[in-house]
C-alpha cells in the first residue's frame, strides 16, 4: 500500500467498521436469522471477479515497476490518485446499481404477492 501513501492498517480500518456497523443495523433489524447458527462460509465468488481482480494487480504491478520509473515524481502521484478515486466511484457506482435491481425486483414480487392475495 505503498503506492497509496497510507499504511495497509489504515486503508482496512474504515472497511472493518463500515462491515460491523452494517452487519450490526442487519442483525439490530433481525434480518439475519439464525445468525448464531451459522457457519463461518466463505462467500461464493464468480471465477470472473477473481480474474478481474488478479488481472488488475498484475497490470498495476506492470504500471508500477515499468512504467512510472519512467515518469515525472509529481504526475505519478496525480495519477495514483486518480486511479484510487476512479476505482471507489466506480465501485460506488456498481453498489447503486445493484441495489436498484434488488429493490426491483422486491417491488415486482410484493406485487405478485399482492395480486394473488387479492385474487384469493
Amino acid at each position: 500500500m505503498g503506492w497509496l501513501g497510507i499504511s495497509m492498517l489504515l486503508f482496512l480500518l474504515p472497511l472493518i467498521w463500515f462491515y460491523s456497523f452494517f452487519d450490526a443495523m442487519h442483525i439490530s433489524d433481525g434480518s439475519q436469522e439464525d445468525y448464531k447458527n451459522q457457519l463461518l462460509i466463505f462467500p461464493d465468488i464468480k471465477p470472473e471477479w477473481s480474474a478481474f481482480a488478479l488481472i488488475g494487480i498484475g497490470v498495476m504491478i506492470l504500471l508500477e515497476r515499468v512504467l512510472y520509473p519512467l515518469i515525472d515524481y509529481e504526475i505519478r502521484r496525480y495519477i495514483q490518485t486518480t486511479a484510487v478515486s476512479l476505482i471507489f466511484i466506480l465501485i460506488g457506482i456498481y453498489m447503486l446499481v445493484r441495489n436498484k435491481k434488488n429493490i426491483a425486483k422486491y417491488d415486482e414480487a410484493e406485487e405478485k404477492q399482492e395480486e394473488q392475495n387479492d385474487e384469493n
